[in-house]
């Protein structure tokens, strides 16, 4: 496919994704470990849509974290213990630790287990707008790779600040969340080519028919419950 198709694929999935709050209330948010600083607006906006009975529980990631600008996987961020207590602190009463993930798609993989644990059908994917089409995607993969099919949503911030210090990749320092938009866009198609992150021409079918998903689904087949 050339640049340029996926390029404005890449916009048009982004389109839809950054509008996406779910018109009915779901089971779970998904919040994914964010790097230290990276976190701005995502325990607020999280416990907003918990008051506004959007969801009726938050999962997060069951790993210890480590101190800022640690490189090792799954070690850059503050880990549950804070998220716990954070989210506590803005009233959320249902929140759920998964099993430890070091990774997006490790976050996605456990997601996935408890909600499967726990028959969650729908959740909410909760992260900054530079951040939230690699996850979407790779949640479809996750779905697709252990045909557990859910309604899936995106909620971002009404609000971002892009020339906050943040951090992100392991391969970017500290450095204004404006820096790390490239390096987002640059991961998806080599996460594509890896298979951890969906095809474009598998997110839209998705998004067609999410709303009627209960269950098993494929483009051929009915949704059995």
């Amino acid at each position: 496919m050339p640049e340029s198709d996926k390029e404005r694929l890449a916009d048009q999935a982004n389109d839809v994704l950054l509008n996406d709050e779910p018109l009915t209330e779901t089971d779970t948010i998904f919040f994914h470990a964010r790097a230290w600083e990276d976190d701005d607006g995502l325990f607020e906006l999280a416990s907003q849509l918990y008051e506004a009975h959007k969801a009726k529980s938050i999962a997060i990631n069951g790993g210890e974290g480590g101190p800022p600008g640690n490189t090792a996987g799954g070690q850059n961020w503050p880990g549950w213990r804070e998220y716990l207590s954070r989210l506590v602190g803005f009233g959320v009463e249902h929140i759920y630790l998964t099993e430890v993930a070091n990774n997006t798609k490790e976050e996605n993989e456990m997601f996935l287990k408890l909600a499967m644990q726990m028959r969650w059908r729908s959740a909410i994917i909760l992260c900054h707008p530079h951040q939230i089409l690699r996850e979407f995607l790779g949640m479809i993969a996750s779905m697709r790779d252990h045909k557990y099919w859910m309604r899936i949503y995106a909620v971002v911030p009404k609000t971002t600040d892009w020339t906050k210090l943040v951090y992100g990749s392991p391969r970017i320092p500290l450095s204004p969340r404006f820096d790390h938009i490239a390096e987002e866009l640059e991961r998806i198609p080599r996460y594509q080519a890896k298979g951890d992150l969906a095809q474009y021409y598998e997110l839209y079918p998705y998004l067609q028919i999410r709303s009627s998903i209960c269950g098993t689904w494929s483009p051929v087949e009915h949704c059995v419950s």
